[in-house]
């Protein structure tokens, strides 16, 4: 969603989801976004908060959390140098990841259902 196009993106994306909102936010910048991820889920939704790249202190009103029962997680995901040293390990021992299978973005509906169908065994990936 562009911010600068919609500042209250949370309506464009509730308005383009027949007014309910989504499933899941994922939040990237922190201060400036929070509020219209929070704002952009459906009740029950989940809003996961993995980035601060606009700041750290939040101020929200806490009434949509609680109203609508939506699930606020932050991710902390490391620095560079623990990518770095993380990458490394995974290719001095030759770690591949187990993938199940591979979809084309038209088929996402497919990959999430053998997802959900607990038969896949690794990775399910979705192309673009």
């Amino acid at each position: 969603m562009n911010y600068n196009t919609f500042p209250e993106w949370s309506q464009e994306v509730k308005r383009l989801n027949g007014g309910i909102g989504v499933d899941v936010t994922l939040d990237i910048a922190g201060t400036d976004t929070i509020e219209q991820s929070i704002l952009s889920v459906k009740q029950h939704g989940f809003v996961g908060l993995i980035g601060l790249m606009t700041g750290t202190q939040l101020t929200i009103d806490l009434i949509p959390l609680i109203t609508n029962y939506v699930r606020l997680l932050a991710y902390s995901v490391g620095n560079a140098e623990e990518l770095h040293n993380f990458v490394n390990a995974l290719e001095k021992n030759l770690t591949q990841p187990v993938i199940d299978s591979v979809f084309p973005i038209e088929k996402v509906q497919e990959a999430f259902q053998r997802f959900n169908s607990g038969k896949a065994f690794g990775k399910v990936v979705i192309t673009f």
